[in-house]
């Protein structure tokens, strides 16, 4: 419809207005339709500004995917940490049914449970061994597995697919397989479950005691796969972990704000005739020969 203020034809002036729809005529009262067609015009985008719209999503997604990574990263960890969350409870409800003693593996023997059985650490021939001894108390084998590592698969140590498999993301404190959780007076800072920068099919520990040369000691305190799963924005200096400790609690931390002491080391590591600090973080690299004395009850 057109407003036109007269009455006689489209467009003509009068003193009272009418509303006429453009196409028709007016003779005294009565409007006449036109045998006519107007004809619409209807204008697209021009090329200029097609690649204006395209060049604002560009920007935009520049922006954009960044943060949605960030935000999934965020909620991985966030996950990840609640996986051993619960697992650090469940071992405090193991100790509490098994006189205060934490869980127990053959490690002399028996250091990664399960490794390239059909069933992982659940397989009946991978032994006794941490997984299994708080599995019961979560019933939940996703709680071991983080969906922040890498699934590995360099043929030692594989992920299982096999359904009802056991699969762990986390390491378990040598130094505290089978020990009493009296032993220690301050439980708050010693350190039970590491995560791991992989998904294997076995329940391992590290640091693990062993006595590979010299006294018996804490071996693969430094190793690279533990505590670095997550990367830091600008060298392996910020990558970081979440961990958990004896006294039930966890939470992420920079691996380099991690100190061997929180280990149970009770004195410098011995680093090919070089010593790291005991109170030093944790050197970013792959220092699995790193060994040092270790004595929980000092903590």
């Amino acid at each position: 419809m057109k407003y036109f203020p007269g009455h006689s034809t489209c467009g003509a002036t009068d003193p009272l207005p009418l509303v006429i729809p453009c196409g028709l005529e007016v003779r005294g009262d009565t409007p006449v339709i036109h045998r006519r067609y107007i004809i619409m015009k209807h204008r697209g985008f021009t090329l200029i500004e097609l690649l204006v719209v395209i060049a604002i999503i560009a920007i935009l997604a520049s922006i954009l995917f960044p943060v949605f990574a960030q935000a999934k990263l965020a909620a991985k960890k966030t996950t990840s940490l609640s996986n051993v969350k619960q697992q650090a409870l469940a071992s405090l409800m193991y100790a509490n049914d098994h006189d205060d003693t934490l869980p127990w593996q053959d490690v002399a023997n028996n250091n990664d449970a399960g490794n390239g059985l059909p069933l992982g650490w659940r397989d009946p021939a991978a032994g006794s061994n941490w997984c299994q001894d708080i599995y019961p108390y979560v019933k939940n084998l996703g709680l071991f597995v983080s969906t922040a590592p890498d699934q590995n698969s360099n043929g030692t140590y594989n992920y299982d697919p096999t359904p009802g498999a056991g699969n762990a993301s986390y390491e378990f404190n040598g130094a505290l397989i089978g020990v009493s959780m009296t032993t220690s007076s301050s439980p708050a800072n010693l350190i039970e479950l590491t995560g791991e920068w992989w998904t294997q099919d076995c329940a391992s520990v590290k640091p693990e005691v062993a006595n590979w040369w010299g006294p018996v000691g804490l071996y693969e305190v430094s190793i690279q796969e533990l505590g670095s799963t997550y990367p830091g924005s600008a060298s392996t200096q910020n990558d970081g972990d979440v961990y958990s400790f004896v006294d039930g609690h966890a939470k992420f931390l920079i691996r380099t704000n991690v100190q061997p002491y929180n280990y149970g080391c009770s004195g410098d590591l011995a680093m090919w005739g070089t010593d790291m600090p005991l109170h030093q973080g944790i050197i970013p690299g792959n220092y699995w020969w790193l060994q040092c004395p270790y004595d929980i009850t000092k903590m």
